[in-house]
């Protein structure tokens, strides 16, 4: 298994959240986009915590299942979770260099 990068997932559940805002505005067709934006930050972070990894797997699927769009709060809250991790890794890696 490759190794996950936080970056990447950020990058990711934000464009999905750009694009959920575009569909909001009247253009459907970038549906696909958002879940594959969706299953990319899944996979990315499935090698860094498999728990939030499945969170995102669990909007994806609910964005599947009932084509809800009021799933913006949970990206939101998992892109925010993941980037203070990422933090929190990088402080980390600081410390371990002093």
């Amino acid at each position: 298994m490759r190794k996950g990068c936080y970056d990447c997932a950020i990058k990711h559940l934000g464009q999905a959240l750009v694009l959920i805002t575009e569909i909001r505005k009247g253009y459907p067709q970038h549906f696909v986009y958002v879940i594959g934006h969706l299953a990319e930050a899944e996979d990315e972070y499935s090698a860094i915590d498999n728990e939030v990894a499945m969170d995102i797997r669990e909007v994806r699927l609910e964005l599947l299942r009932d084509f809800n769009f009021n799933a913006t709060p949970a990206l939101e809250a998992l892109a925010q979770g993941i980037n203070m991790a990422r933090l929190s890794n990088q402080k980390g890696d600081s410390d371990a260099r002093d």
